[in-house]
């Protein structure tokens, strides 16, 4: 396995995407080459703090039709 085969399987290998045989390549790769590695190892800190991160989606209410037309506008009062 080259480099470029490998990056584009290092996200599939972080989240346990690939199936046994792929996985054992990527990963003998990794162990010899020092860029993929870090490549690797940064992808992986990066989706621990994603995970770990309090992310929260914004609310956004959009009535039907337009503003001050007496549209349906009960989703923004609805309790969170």
């Amino acid at each position: 396995m080259n480099c470029d085969e490998a990056r584009i399987l290092l996200h599939a290998l972080i989240d346990g995407e690939l199936d046994a045989s792929h996985a054992r390549e990527v990963e003998a790769h990794i162990a010899t080459c020092p860029a993929c590695g870090a490549e690797l190892a940064a992808y992986r800190e990066l989706h621990e703090k994603i995970a770990s991160a309090d992310l929260r989606v914004a609310r956004i209410c959009v009535g039907i039709g337009g503003v001050g037309d007496g549209g349906d506008r009960s989703c923004c009062h609805r309790a969170a």
